[in-house]
C-alpha cells in the first residue's frame, strides 16, 4: 500500500503512513494483549483520518481557485488597474486642425 503511493501527493502519503502504523500497532496489540498498543493504534488511525480530511479539503480549495486570499489593498490596486485599462483611450487624441 505504501510502496505504491510514492508518486502521489504528500498528504496522501502521510495518510497512508499513519494508517499503516495504526494497522501494525493494532495487530501487535491483538497478539500481545497490551492495551497501550491498542490506544496508540487508535490514536494513529484518528490522526490518519484528520490528515486525510485536511489534505482533501486543501486540494478542493486549491482546485476551486480559492488558493489565493487577497488583502484589501491588493484588491483595490487590481480594481484601479482594471478601471484604468477601461478608460484609457486606445488611440492618441486627435488635435483639431486649424482651418
Amino acid at each position: 500500500m505504501k510502496l505504491a503511493s510514492f508518486r502521489e501527493a504528500p498528504g496522501f502519503n502521510l495518510t497512508l503512513l499513519f494508517l499503516w502504523m495504526a494497522f501494525v500497532l493494532l495487530a501487535v496489540s491483538l497478539f500481545t494483549g497490551l492495551a497501550i498498543l491498542s490506544i496508540v493504534g487508535g490514536i494513529a488511525a484518528i490522526i490518519s483520518s484528520v490528515i486525510a480530511a485536511t489534505a482533501s479539503f486543501t486540494d478542493l480549495h486549491r482546485r476551486a481557485g480559492l488558493g489565493e486570499v487577497l488583502i484589501v489593498d491588493e484588491i483595490a490596486r487590481k480594481a484601479r488597474e482594471r478601471l484604468a485599462k477601461k478608460i484609457r483611450p486606445s488611440e492618441a487624441p486627435r488635435h483639431p486642425e486649424a482651418s
